[in-house]
């Protein structure tokens, strides 16, 4: 079975090669694709995966769609991660070749990556609350009467970029809010994060990881990841799955205020909760068919074991050394068989993009693949 993955400089990408090497055994073939020269998930995958350099979908659409045509050509199962997913698709294909692709209809993907349209397909009969949620088109479309309660973020965005929460009416006039950029005001609630990640099959959650995101980056991207168990999310998911018969990988973001549980963001795409499933999950090539342990499912894992003192120091008001110190030691490194070389060639090449783009390392991360609602 010919198994294709993109986007392997994200570190979930080793998870998934673990997934598909561990179960199909010596009839598996790995090919894993990008628009970079040193994707971090390449130096992890050995003999194990081969490696496709391919156009950047958002610099050049035409020859990324050729590229991929050919590669899902010959391929019988296509893996998306990234936000590359929004472009592959826009691809025109055959039916026979879409079927191929672990993800759930164009018109349905997209509407779930917007931070406004995704509410309404969700279920309504769970535990979940959804915070009051409006959609701007202008500034003016803003209710200044709740500034200090709101959190102010753009429809298309990631890594909590350019969030506002409690803004100056001053600070929303100067927001570039447009019918072409779209932006959301949303009820600010405060609480404990929690993020859910489950992949499904037609409409049944395979296998789902609730879990705790802890020693941010940059404030917002979490590096940690603690399983919890909070069945009020495993019913929400499972509703939504059923729902819309959804096919592929579907997360959420959540805040717990101590009593409720409200849903605030959906990432239809491949998240870090795979680093909890996947030592749990693996799928049958032969029978074309899912197999998923429970009892394996990991309780703490991360991609920075070695920085533990750096995320000691940054969360030294909450936590003492010793305690970070004895939460990495818990945890299973994703990274831990990275060579220093690879880390350092991989974060070269993002430091380069940043620093050629004048954009921040983060940004630079997904210049190429992000999708903010362009046509292709």
């Amino acid at each position: 079975m010919n198994i294709l993955i993109t986007c392997p400089r994200a570190p979930v990408v080793l998870d998934w090669i673990a997934v598909f090497s561990g179960s199909l055994k010596t009839e598996n073939r790995i090919i894993l694709c990008d628009s970079l020269r040193f994707p971090l998930a390449t130096f992890g995958a050995g003999k194990r995966a081969e490696y496709r350099r391919i156009p950047a979908p958002r610099t050049d659409f035409a020859a990324y769609a050729e590229a991929m045509r050919g590669l899902i050509a010959q391929s019988d199962f296509v893996i998306p991660t990234c936000e590359d997913i929004f472009h592959l698709a826009q691809i025109p294909l055959l039916d026979s070749e879409r079927q191929k692709l672990f993800m759930p209809p164009r018109d349905l993907l997209l509407a779930l990556h917007d931070k406004s349209r995704f509410f309404d397909y969700l279920p309504r009969d769970t535990a979940v609350k959804f915070p009051h949620t409006r959609r701007l088109v202008s500034a003016a479309d803003a209710d200044i009467s709740h500034l200090g309660d709101s959190v102010f973020k753009p429809v298309y965005s990631r890594f909590g970029r350019r969030v506002k929460i409690a803004p100056r009416s001053s600070e929303i006039a100067a927001l570039p809010i447009s019918a072409a950029e779209p932006w959301v005001q949303q009820q600010r609630i405060a609480g404990k994060p929690l993020c859910s990640y489950a992949v499904c099959e037609h409409g049944r959650v395979v296998a789902q990881a609730v879990y705790d995101p802890m020693y941010m980056v940059n404030g917002s991207a979490s590096s940690y990841f603690r399983r919890v168990n909070e069945p009020r999310i495993d019913d929400f998911v499972a509703k939504f799955a059923a729902q819309n018969a959804f096919h592929g990988q579907a997360a959420f973001d959540f805040i717990d205020d101590g009593r409720e549980i409200y849903v605030i963001e959906c990432n239809p795409r491949a998240t870090s909760g795979l680093h909890l499933l996947a030592g749990a999950l693996s799928y049958s090539g032969r029978l074309k068919s899912w197999r998923f342990n429970p009892d394996k499912i990991q309780s703490n894992t991360t991609v920075s074991k070695k920085l533990w003192r750096l995320f000691a120091w940054q969360v030294r008001r909450e936590k003492t050394r010793r305690e970070v110190r004895a939460d990495y030691a818990a945890a299973r490194d994703v990274l831990a068989e990275m060579p220093a070389y690879a880390l350092a060639l991989s974060m070269g090449e993002m430091a380069w993009i940043a620093w050629r783009k004048g954009i921040a390392l983060s940004d630079a991360s997904t210049a190429d693949i992000e999708w903010n609602g362009d046509a292709p």
